[in-house]
């Protein structure tokens, strides 16, 4: 019995232990099934949803690097490359300001010196019309007088010497008279005695020729007075305004003096008001250069710190999952950049957002979020 025993005890032993393995094993297996089950069902994942509003929608999702810093790094290097040029520019437009107002006030001047010119040429014109015009009335009244007594004294003359001719019967034939005169009527009525009849006393009527001769030689002398003293009269007049016409036509060439000065005193100006502006051009111009320059970069950067892409359905719904199958993404913080463009301006949008262990992240971005990247070059 006992040798039984001894026989038997170490069979019974190995089926223990082989049941007891079996149970471990089992046991292993279910364990390692549920684990499996367990992690299985789940995941690290991201999922969001869009609202642009009015924009519209973007067509990717970017997973990128924070270039908020870069950002401020080019906004300030831009600042100072644009500096020295704005201040350039400023100190043009300060020179520029200085300089028209000192042009305004030079043009002004020289308006003022051509109405002040303008009337003195005016009132030159009224002194010298005035004067004219009383030598004209003094002609016009006293000349016409005289004129007309002198055409009286001679159409007197003319009517004694016809007169006398048709009595002594002689008369005076008119291709005799060269000219409508008292000496050509004189010299006819001479010509005229020479065919005289006998009945005629030629030398009384040569006496009488010479008598009428002579009261016309005196009338000439008083005409001729007369009309020295109505010259006199009209060089009076002139006389008399001459002061004046000297004091105003000094004036003008005063005037015209001045003009010229002041005109010749802008030409500094103006040149120094076009190399302003041209100096003003060029900093600008080259501000400009250097903001576009600014804008190109800027426009770039997201784009060279994209590290992931994700599409994003028309209804504004996006997915990125299986993060825990992809070694590149560990947990942390990282920013989903959404880009989307209206009227040729960009809107961004910079949304920060984390990476759990087999946990879903889940954001929405509204259309507050998206802002005009004009914004970043504002005040350049």
């Amino acid at each position: 019995m006992l040798g039984e025993e001894k026989a038997t005890r170490p069979g019974m032993s190995r089926g223990l232990w082989l049941a007891a393995f079996a149970r471990v094993l089992f046991y292993s297996a279910v364990a390692a099934t549920g684990l499996g089950t367990y992690y299985s069902l789940r995941e690290t994942q991201v999922e969001g949803q869009i609202f642009p509003g009015k924009l519209p929608m973007p067509a990717k999702a970017y997973v990128v690097y924070d270039f908020s810093g870069d950002v401020r790094a080019l906004r300030r290097d831009c600042g100072s490359s644009v500096e020295p040029y704005r201040q350039t520019a400023q100190n043009s437009e300060n020179n520029l300001q200085r300089v028209r107002s000192d042009l305004v006030a030079q043009q002004e001047r020289v308006r003022l010196l051509k109405e002040q010119l303008h009337a003195a040429e005016e009132e030159l014109k009224s002194v010298g019309k005035e004067s004219q015009e009383k030598g004209k009335e003094l002609w016009a009244t006293e000349g016409a007088e005289l004129e007309r007594e002198y055409d009286a004294v001679v159409a007197g003359i003319e009517s004694k010497f016809r007169e006398r001719s048709k009595q002594i019967g002689i008369p005076i034939e008119e291709k005799d008279l060269s000219i409508r005169a008292p000496e050509a009527w004189a010299n006819a009525y001479e010509l005229a005695l020479y065919s005289a009849p006998p009945s005629v006393h030629v030398t009384e009527e040569r006496k009488w020729a010479e008598e009428g001769l002579k009261v016309w030689h005196e009338f000439q002398g008083k005409y001729e007075q007369k009309q020295q003293a109505l010259k006199r009269k009209t060089e009076e007049i002139q006389a008399q305004v001459a002061p004046k016409v000297t004091e105003i036509r000094n004036q003008i060439s005063l005037l015209e003096g001045r003009i010229a000065e002041s005109e010749e005193e802008m030409v500094p100006l103006q040149q120094e008001f076009t190399a302003n502006q041209n100096e003003l051009s060029a900093a600008t111009a080259q501000a400009e250069m250097a903001r576009a320059n600014f804008q190109k970069q800027l426009l770039e950067l997201p784009r060279h710190s994209i590290i992931a892409t994700i599409p994003i359905g028309a209804d504004g719904h996006f997915e990125w999952r299986r993060l825990d199958q992809n070694g590149r993404f560990q947990a942390g913080n990282y920013f989903l950049w959404l880009v989307t463009e209206e009227g040729g301006q960009e809107y961004w949008s910079l949304f920060p957002f984390s990476i759990s262990p087999y946990r879903k992240t889940e954001m929405i971005v509204r259309a507050s979020s998206f802002l005009p990247v004009r914004l970043l070059w504002q005040g350049l």
